[in-house]
């Protein structure tokens, strides 16, 4: 399709309609190439999600814990 187009533009005669349609066609053909539905990533850190972490302080003998939910976006 886009070489069909790229021939009828080119067989045009005014430059200015010629260069129109150059960049119309190739506009379209760069929007019909960037609809895609897959998506490919590879994460190099941590994972999304939500991790539990548990603080835990001591002072001699006495000992505190908490907990916290962390979310990693």
């Amino acid at each position: 399709m886009g070489l069909l187009a790229l021939m009828f533009v080119l067989g045009l005669r005014r430059r200015k309609i010629r260069l129109l349609l150059v960049a119309i066609v190739v506009l379209g053909m760069l929007f019909m190439a960037s609809c895609n539905d897959y998506y490919y990533y590879t994460y190099t850190g941590t994972l999304p999600g939500t991790f539990p972490v548990t603080i835990t302080a001591t002072v001699g003998t006495v000992k505190h814990a908490t907990g916290i939910a962390l979310t990693v976006l």
